[in-house]
């Protein structure tokens, strides 16, 4: 087996939604939550600094569940709409 295939076989293994993958999602998405915390900006304060935190979290589990074929929608997530309002 070469390279090429090799890399696709793994890409096509970590590509199913199996419970070792998803779990290997959650490790990735716990790691950076955790380790993204250890960066404080004193110039910035605290708020912009949970901001960042949030945000490259979100972006990680956005970017794992492209790579699982997820969607937010799929989870139960919706867009609102301008025509929604909240009371």
């Amino acid at each position: 087996m070469n390279e090429t295939e090799a890399l696709h076989s793994e890409t096509t293994v970590m590509n199913q939604n199996s419970s070792r993958g998803l779990m290997v999602d959650l490790a990735i998405y716990i790691a950076v939550m955790l380790l993204v915390r250890e960066l404080y900006f004193d110039k910035i304060g605290f708020i912009a600094n949970g901001l960042f935190w949030s945000l490259s979290t979100f972006v990680v589990a956005t970017w794992r569940m492209k790579a699982r074929g997820v969607t937010w929608k799929e989870l139960g997530f919706i867009r609102f709409h301008h025509s929604i309002h909240l009371a």
